[in-house]
């Protein structure tokens, strides 16, 4: 950049952006805030702000208008310091600054980018609980735009790919309470012998089997790398959790599932993975495989999700899953495998669903991310 001139703007826009003191361009409603102990707020509609963002909703309010939220303690992650842009009723409570910018001189919208696009870290005082102190904040020098035109118009456009973002993960929580219904319904749950939702047309009772009896173990086949050892491609390496690396050659080819053994990064919702294709697996994760015309391998990944897997387990901090507890466990499944596959089939389609999501969020948080570089200086 050159001349304080971000490297995008909008059109009709060329003036250098100039530097102020934050004192000179916003003011600070702290002295309007009430903190509240959870056990004294009175339920209600109005957001009451902390530091990291919405706390609670309760009655009442201390600020109505458009103002722009900096955390002053207890921000959850300093490098990406926590700034809110809120408009209407709210409460604040004394764990976040309250900012205005000055009239015709500040857009708050834009404001909210703008301190979003600080490096606040120098400013805190304090050790675990870092703290930016309002006269400190208030002396930070900002570079902004003199057109508040130009202010309003990139206030906007950012607030538009937020609303974006946020329309998107809502989207996936929605996706993923979904499914969690669905396979508690879908599934055989404690005694029962049917599940509560069916396929039309499906009506045998489902059955008791150990593990070994519908799924063969693959284990044999597997070859770990160390890191410095592993010759990069295009083969996804599998370990406990999901994909470690990337590399040439491969272990297993074909529809498998795979099951952590040790190094689970989470014991009660367990590492299960249904692959299709080249992959090569290491010595942390079972490769097991259901048997042909007996059991669908889609239906047997979420069959082993549904499957509690933490009192089969052994070992501390590392919990383990030997093989032969894991082939003696007793799986209740149908007989009949086209009801197999429509169920692993349609489970999969919602996990299609949910991972384009991931990834449409992931990507519109790059672009916003990218943008915010090159339209403020």
């Amino acid at each position: 950049m050159t001349n304080n001139i971000p490297k995008i703007r909008f059109k009709g826009f060329s003036d250098s952006w100039k530097q102020d003191e934050l004192l000179n361009i916003a003011d600070r409603y702290d002295n309007l805030r009430i903190p509240i102990a959870e056990n004294k707020r009175i339920s209600g509609n109005i957001p009451y702000y902390g530091a990291n963002g919405i706390v609670d909703y309760v009655k009442g309010y201390t600020h109505n208008g458009e103002f722009v939220l900096v955390a002053e303690d207890g921000a959850n992650d300093i490098k990406c310091y926590p700034v809110q842009y809120v408009c209407g009723k709210f409460w604040a409570n004394n764990h976040v600054h309250v900012l205005q910018g000055k009239k015709n001189i500040l857009n708050n919208k834009f404001f909210k980018y703008l301190i979003s696009t600080t490096n606040i870290q120098p400013f805190l005082v304090g050790g675990s609980r870092a703290k930016l102190n309002a006269e400190t904040m208030m002396s930070i020098i900002l570079l902004l735009a003199k057109d508040t035109k130009e202010q309003e118009k990139i206030g906007k456009f950012f607030k538009n790919i937020d609303k974006l973002i946020t329309t998107n993960e809502q989207k996936l929580e929605k996706l993923k309470n979904i499914k969690t219904a669905l396979l508690e319904k879908m599934f055989q749950q404690n005694n029962e012998t049917t599940p509560k939702i069916r396929f039309k047309g499906f009506k045998d009772e489902w059955r008791k089997n150990k593990l070994s009896d519908i799924a063969d173990r693959y284990d044999n086949l597997r070859i770990p790398i160390a890191a410095n050892k592993r010759v990069s491609g295009n083969i996804p390496y599998y370990g406990a959790n999901g994909i470690v690396d990337y590399v040439s050659g491969y272990t297993h080819d074909g529809e498998y599932v795979l099951v952590a053994e040790d190094g689970a990064n989470d014991i009660n919702c367990y590492p299960v993975q249904y692959v299709n294709g080249k992959i090569w697996a290491n010595n942390h994760v079972h490769v097991l495989q259901g048997k042909e015309k007996i059991t669908d391998n889609k239906f047997l990944k979420y069959l082993i999700s549904q499957t509690q897997i933490a009192p089969f387990l052994v070992g501390g901090s590392r919990a383990k899953l030997n093989a032969e507890t894991m082939m003696a466990m007793l799986i209740t499944i149908i007989n009949d495998i086209k009801e197999q596959e429509k169920i692993g089939n349609f489970f999969k389609n919602i996990d299609k669903l949910i991972s384009l999501t991931e990834k449409k969020i992931e990507k519109l948080k790059n672009i916003k991310s990218g943008l915010l570089e090159k339209m403020f200086v």
